[in-house]
């Protein structure tokens, strides 16, 4: 039943339980905390590291999107609209969810180390060229 195409794709979906809407909502609640806490660590690496500041608020930015969203989607199964509470809107979620930590992935591991070596081997280079009187 759970990975049947007709369970997913009901658009009358069956009553959640008490438990079940409690766990939704502590795990998306746990999204906007990890959000909010990322903003935090935006700011105080938004100093010394700007490349680590945009790893953290892109962590943030994601916390708290999805967070809302899936509070705002555990409000639809709560109200019972069948359109917008129907189980399809929660695999759309989770795969929009999986795309953007495979991107902050990407980003902290490949792209950020690339910027770095190429900083570095800029003031590398920079460090040899003559510079202007007045700084």
């Amino acid at each position: 039943m759970f990975f049947s195409l007709s369970y997913w794709f009901n658009l009358r979906p069956r009553h959640v339980t008490q438990e079940v809407m409690i766990t939704l909502i502590a795990i998306f609640g746990v999204l906007v905390v990890i959000g909010v806490v990322s903003k935090f660590l935006q700011s105080k690496y938004a100093i010394n590291d700007k490349l680590r500041a945009r790893v953290w608020r892109k962590v943030g930015n994601l916390g708290l999107v999805m967070g809302t969203l899936g509070l705002l989607y555990t409000f639809f199964i709560y109200e019972e609209i069948y359109i917008f509470s129907a189980r399809v809107w929660f695999v759309v979620w989770f795969m929009v969810t999986l795309f953007c930590i495979w991107r902050i992935i990407q980003l902290a591991r490949v792209k950020i180390p690339q910027e770095k070596s190429s900083i570095s081997e800029r003031l590398e280079f920079e460090k040899y060229l003559p510079k202007s009187k007045n700084s």
